[in-house]
């Protein structure tokens, strides 16, 4: 949409999961106060990091770790680690020791593993154990980042 729409807003809390879905997708592409003040709302229930990319203020790297719930299955996990990595790297003046080191050790997939270390490494934030155990990863990017 070439504006936001308030909206969308009112979609991001619909009953149906899909309307959720999209219309969170389609608020993630807008920094607005709205959608902040929503993000906020939806940390306190443990969901849509992926809000805060474009609404990210300094702190929440706090409120992120201290708000999120863990999805139990798998996909979910999936996304909401690679929305953190998201995060991170849309911020480079954050704080990504915590918050990434927490991603990488939370993920199961290779690639979001690499995309948290390589944040942690280019911050001079990764910490050493995780450095070598990078250069042992079963990923060829993370072994080949950190010197295999």
């Amino acid at each position: 949409m070439p504006e936001f729409d308030t909206r969308l807003v009112g979609l991001g809390r619909h009953a149906d999961a899909a309307v959720r879905e999209r219309a969170i997708t389609a608020l993630a592409q807008n920094s607005h106060p709205l959608v902040r003040e929503f993000a906020l709302t939806e940390l306190a229930k443990g969901t849509s990091v992926l809000l805060f990319v474009k609404n990210f203020e300094p702190g929440d790297e706090e409120r992120l770790l201290a708000g999120l719930k863990l999805p139990s299955e798998n996909d979910g996990l999936h996304w909401l680690l690679r929305d953190i990595v998201r995060v991170l790297e849309a911020h480079p003046e954050t704080d990504a020791s915590r918050l990434g080191v927490f991603a990488y050790a939370k993920t199961t997939c290779g690639e979001c593993r690499f995309y948290a270390a390589e944040v942690l490494d280019d911050r001079d934030a990764a910490p050493d154990w995780l450095r070598k155990e990078c250069r042992h990863d079963a990923g060829k990017k993370c072994r080949e980042a950190f010197g295999s």
